[in-house]
């Protein structure tokens, strides 16, 4: 099956801890739910009673064991087998149909933010944790990161915003080199240190793949 971010027995599970956690989202985050869990119930019905028809199908494999092939207790027997296969493909199809529902339904699911992450609709309402050293003092006035940026052409907003959308930027030249620099310094001490063992996935990948990660 395809797996989505958010596993569907935690969410039924915990489905107010889940709605709460969502709601500090905003209202659409929590919009799903409510189809989810009446999805989510439907498909425990039907693997109930698949699970019914497969110990009802043990049992009659087990009585055809000790009957007489000729008789009419064994065709009988074989009969129940026929209705349970076929009472068995539709549950089948039945679940199938369910999880189909359910995936976009589970997609349309945000993660669930951290419970130290505080309440806002802004950057505004970010709450500062911590601070390292002391901000470097200057003899004249300081430029930030975009305007240098934006001068040395190495930071490119205009375009970031045509291909993703606002607060996007296309690093070009020594603006690109520097996060592939770091990148590559990271992976390489923390390979060392850690015992990490790299690897280079394909690039190309299937719809599941994508799902299931992105």
């Amino acid at each position: 099956h395809r797996r989505p971010m958010l596993d569907l027995r935690y969410v039924v599970d915990h489905l107010d801890e889940v709605r709460a956690a969502l709601a500090r989202r905003g209202s659409a985050a929590v919009k799903p739910l409510d189809a989810i869990a009446q999805a989510a119930a439907r498909r425990s019905q039907v693997l109930q009673k698949l699970q019914a028809l497969r110990e009802e199908k043990n049992q009659a494999n087990a009585d055809m064991a000790k009957l007489d092939k000729k008789s009419e207790q064994f065709k009988a027997r074989r009969d129940a087998l026929k209705r349970i296969s076929e009472e068995t493909k539709q549950l089948e199809t039945d679940e199938r149909a369910v999880l189909a529902e359910l995936e976009p339904l589970l997609l349309e699911l945000p993660n669930l933010p951290s419970a130290q992450t505080p309440n806002g609709s802004s950057a505004e309402d970010n709450v500062e944790v911590r601070r390292s050293g002391e901000p470097p003092q200057f003899s004249f006035q300081a430029k930030d990161h975009v305007d240098l940026g934006v001068a040395l052409g190495i930071i490119d907003f205009e375009r970031a915003v045509k291909i993703s959308g606002a607060r996007f930027a296309v690093l070009r030249g020594a603006g690109a080199r520097l996060p592939r620099a770091l990148l590559s310094f990271m992976l390489d001490l923390h390979g060392r240190r850690a015992g990490y063992t790299e690897v280079w996935p394909p690039v190309l990948v299937n719809d599941d793949s994508m799902r299931g990660t992105g």
